[in-house]
Order: structure tokens, then C-alpha cells, then sequence
């Protein structure tokens, strides 16, 4: 990712900034693996990785969002909630593939990497975006 993207998904909360900042350096890291020259367990671990950092940033969130009473808090949140149940069918896709099928985990690989950079852009720019004004000077 170039300064001028993540310059854009500066939200200006340190603590949230650095948590995304940590999930674009691992949806990265998902995006430089190849099936052929990584093993299908690495990638196990990255997108583990990634679910469980996942789970952390939210409920990073949703402490904020109780502190500060955020008032569509629970709309926000239905939107991890889908975000969650994507990634765990495409993992689920993934842990299914055939291990003599490259070609297979390279698209799933690709896909992945693809939705979790279009769902972490959008998310950031549309509905964290939001939160700012509400959030920007709570320390937790």
C-alpha cells in the first residue's frame, strides 16, 4: 500500500490507526504468498493471524464505541459481524482446497487478499470514518 492510501485511512485515533495499519501489513503478507513457494499451512497462519487481529481490532471498537456512547454502535457492529462470517467461509474454501491443486489455493489466495482489502478500504473510509468525531479524544 502507498503513503497516499494509507494516508487516506489515517483516521488520526492512534491506537485504531496503528491496529489498521497492523491488519494491511498482514493482508500484504497474505497478497506476497505463492502456493508454490509457500506451504498451505503459512498461509493457515497468516489468515489465522489476520482473524484473530481481526477480532481484536473490533472489540478495540467496541470498547470505544461504549465509552463515548456511540449512536449507531450497533450497526457498526453487524458489520464486523458480516465481515467475520465472510472470512471464515473463504478460510473455510481455503482449508478445502486440494493440496495438489496450486491453481486452486493461488485463486483462493488471490481472493482472499482481494476481499480483505476491499472490505478494510471501504470499512475505514464509509463506517470508521464516522466514529471520529465521537472517539477522536478517548484514551482506553
Amino acid at each position: 500500500m502507498d503513503s497516499d492510501s494509507k494516508t487516506c485511512l489515517t483516521l488520526n485515533i492512534p491506537i485504531v490507526d496503528r491496529q489498521h495499519q497492523w491488519l494491511f501489513e498482514l493482508i500484504e503478507e497474505l497478497g506476497q504468498m505463492k502456493p508454490s513457494g509457500t506451504s498451505k499451512r503459512k498461509v493457515a497462519i497468516i489468515l489465522s493471524k489476520l482473524l484473530d487481529y481481526s477480532h481484536y481490532h473490533f472489540e478495540t471498537e467496541e470498547k470505544l464505541f461504549r465509552l463515548n456512547e456511540y449512536p449507531v454502535a450497533e450497526e457498526h457492529l453487524e458489520d464486523h459481524e458480516h465481515f467475520v462470517f465472510t472470512f471464515n467461509k473463504l478460510r473455510k474454501e481455503f482449508d478445502k482446497a486440494e493440496d495438489n491443486q496450486p491453481e486452486t489455493e493461488a485463486e483462493l489466495i488471490i481472493k482472499i487478499h482481494r476481499y480483505l482489502l476491499r472490505w478494510w478500504t471501504h470499512h475505514i473510509l464509509e463506517k470508521d470514518s464516522q466514529y471520529v468525531d465521537f472517539i477522536k479524544n478517548t484514551e482506553i
